[in-house]
């Protein structure tokens, strides 16, 4: 593991630490908080530890902007199973790229956006990449409440007064449970499956554009 949290690092060290990274074959804990990365270190970043395999990466605090944001989800190690952009310029503008995470990775198991700028239809959307993922592995969500997120979408249960952790061991049971009985009987249909948790909203809606106030960050 290296953890260079709170080191001041910046874009610039970053592009130094490049050559060192690529060495370290064996790096699976990446820890870089609060080092002022930006979209530049950022992208240079997970340009250079995509051909390893990193399984926790950390980038709380970081001042990247929507675009490096974008850039980091887009191109996440396939071995990640813990990932950390809190506090980071996370607003609308990125649910589309964060819904595409969890409704089709099945690796991640720790997930935490906290200190976000993303209103109630944004909400839902991730919330149904979640429920939709019939492979995932989400044990840990920090970033907003799901149980009264998922009373929105079709859920087979009230789940307003589940806490995180109850959401998503539900969800995973059910779709163990839902997969056995399709391998049984054939009644369900992956697309039936997924149709218990159709979003009610518009995944393009944008429901707010504004961005983090960073100057605490």
């Amino acid at each position: 593991e290296l953890n260079f949290s709170f080191n001041d690092v910046g874009s610039a060290g970053v592009v130094a630490l490049e050559k060192s990274l690529g060495k370290c074959t064996n790096l699976n804990n990446l820890i870089l908080d609060n080092n002022r990365l930006g979209n530049e270190g950022a992208t240079a970043l997970i340009d250079c530890i995509a051909p390893l395999n990193i399984t926790k990466l950390g980038l709380s605090f970081n001042k990247i902007e929507t675009a490096g944001v974008k850039k980091v989800l887009l191109l996440l190690p396939q071995t990640l199973t813990a990932l950390n952009i809190s506090g980071n310029w996370i607003t609308s503008s990125v649910v589309e790229e964060l819904f595409d995470v969890l409704a089709n990775t099945s690796t991640i198991q720790d997930l935490n956006i906290d200190h976000h700028k993303i209103g109630e239809a944004g909400r839902i959307v991730i919330a149904s990449g979640i429920a939709s993922n019939r492979t995932s592995r989400l044990r840990k969500f920090v970033g907003f409440a799901l149980g009264p997120v998922m009373t929105k979408l079709d859920s087979p249960v009230d789940m307003e007064h589940f806490n995180n952790d109850k959401v998503l061991s539900f969800l995973g049971d059910l779709w163990k449970a839902k997969s056995a009985a399709a391998e049984t009987s054939g009644s369900f249909s992956q697309a039936q499956l997924e149709r218990n948790f159709e979003p009610k909203v518009d995944r393009a809606e944008s429901d707010d554009d504004g961005m983090l106030d960073t100057a605490s960050l």
